[in-house]
């Protein structure tokens, strides 16, 4: 390469561009990204977990220079010491490809290494949710104050980030509902609040005056569930559940309450179908009731004839 380049010298030719300007590192991309997701996603905080993790391994590295291998490696083996599940690796991968298809948007990089990364399969048969047991003993373990935020989540299936980033003025008690401003899909969607969610807003709306209703839960933004619940759950002896696995609650009961699943998709916000499509197996009575139906419907001397000349014809 020497050689070949002290000829094009003495030929007269200039180094490529590409080869002139500044390498662009990872770190430079994260940023944009980083700036990217304070625009359009409300879930910043776990963001800026996750991309300090993958600094660590990439940082000041050219970003251009950073092949699938690596990153599949570097998943891989973070992933095997601190025993991540697949969908927590499947989140790092695509924080990784947002990096670099922001980066090829503003011109900065040409390819997307990440995008050759094979997707990790990801086990979402195993839904925890409460039986009215366990939250009967739930309730029991929790403190008296703690109460109405539990009472929240389980009956709105609002997000952790929801819940604890909600503000006063989207609250409202007249028309009954919440409206969370920027959901993780980076839509606005509102919720409607049966008796027990508003009862306990309105009780939480009045022991302050802060802007947040939930204004002492700072961890709780940034993807931490609030200490008293790990508490709770422990001194209540029932098997370990995530504050998400309220959220599973919500909807689990919806469908086991004979709501479509349709709108059980609007209620958590869903962006698709086939994520809320997890818990249809619970509505076994209703889908047994349907194809029963059948069993109503005798048919006639005609349709029955009618039928078996069809076959015949098939057969011939």
């Amino acid at each position: 390469l020497y050689t070949k380049r002290k000829a094009q010298a003495l030929e007269g030719k200039k180094l490529p561009e590409n080869l002139r300007a500044k390498a662009i590192t990872f770190r430079e991309i994260a940023k944009d990204a980083l700036a990217y997701a304070r625009a359009h996603n409300s879930h910043l905080a776990s963001y800026d977990g996750r991309m300090e993790v993958v600094l660590g391994w990439f940082g000041d590295r050219p970003a251009d220079g950073i092949t699938p291998q690596e990153i599949d490696r570097q998943l891989t083996e973070t992933g095997e010491d601190r025993k991540w599940a697949a969908a927590t690796i499947n989140r790092y991968k695509a924080l990784i490809s947002l990096c670099y298809t922001l980066a090829m948007k503003n011109g900065k990089l040409t390819a997307n290494p990440a995008r050759l990364v094979k997707h990790r399969q990801e086990n979402n048969g195993r839904i925890r949710f409460l039986s009215a047991e366990e939250e009967m003993k739930l309730r029991a373990a929790i403190r008296r104050r703690h109460v109405p935020e539990f009472e929240i989540a389980i009956n709105t299936g609002m997000r952790l980030s929801e819940q604890y980033t909600l503000e006063r003025v989207n609250v409202s008690l007249e028309r009954k509902s919440v409206t969370v401003q920027q959901s993780k899909n980076g839509t606005a969607r509102h919720i409607p609040l049966n008796a027990r969610a508003l009862a306990a807003l309105k009780w939480v709306l009045e022991s302050h005056s802060a802007a947040q209703v939930f204004p002492h839960h700072a961890n709780a933004t940034k993807g931490h569930a609030p200490r008293w619940f790990g508490s709770a759950v422990e001194k209540a002896g029932i098997t370990p559940i995530t504050w998400h696995g309220l959220r599973h609650t919500f909807a689990s009961r919806l469908v086991m309450a004979g709501v479509d699943i349709r709108t059980v998709q609007e209620l958590m916000g869903h962006k698709s179908i086939l994520m809320t499509m997890r818990y249809a197996h619970l509505a076994p009575d209703h889908q047994r009731a349907a194809v029963e139906k059948l069993d109503g419907e005798k048919p006639s001397a005609t349709t029955t004839a009618t039928q078996a000349k069809a076959q015949t014809v098939t057969l011939q």
